[in-house]
């Protein structure tokens, strides 16, 4: 005969299951988040400013290239609570402290790999440059937000631009 299990998941243990489960619809994210930041009594507005200073302190002062950069740091940077600077990225970026600068970091290599002065130099320092504590971690980073390797995106980019000097 066969192993025979015991029954896990019995017909009272789906019904909670079904009940607490969420409902999947597409505003669930911005309905989650809302509800989230529901008593943090910041505005929409004053979201949107929070917002625009964060994007032009990102371009000017670049903080995202410390690989130890916190979201309190960054929050104490705008003069802001990190719980306003959370609420920011959420509602107006559509995503997570982590992916922000992860997207800063990202863009900031394509920048340099795009650059034939820097043919030669090892993706690893790249890495190092632009804020990246590990390489398997900016690899794994940069295939997400750009479809390829690093190495592969700086052989194309590279021959791209030998092509049009």
């Amino acid at each position: 005969g066969g192993l025979r299990q015991p029954v896990i998941f019995t017909p009272d243990l789906k019904n909670v299951f079904n009940r607490s489960a969420p409902k999947a619809n597409e505003n669930n994210l911005n309905q989650k988040s809302s509800i989230k930041y529901e008593k943090a009594g910041v505005t929409q507005d004053e979201l949107k400013v929070i917002w625009q200073k964060l994007q032009q302190f990102m371009i000017q002062q670049r903080p995202y290239l410390n690989d130890s950069l916190t979201l309190p740091d960054l929050a104490d940077s705008l003069a802001i609570t990190p719980h306003q600077l959370s609420q920011a990225i959420n509602q107006c970026g559509g995503h997570n402290f982590y992916e922000l600068v992860n997207r800063y970091r990202i863009d900031a290599a394509k920048q340099l790999l795009d650059l034939a002065e820097n043919k030669a130099r090892k993706i690893l320092d790249i890495s190092m440059e632009v804020g990246y504590g590990s390489q398997s971690a900016f690899y794994s980073h940069f295939k997400k937000q750009v479809g390829l390797t690093p190495a592969a995106y700086k052989k194309n980019s590279q021959g791209f631009n030998k092509q049009h000097i």
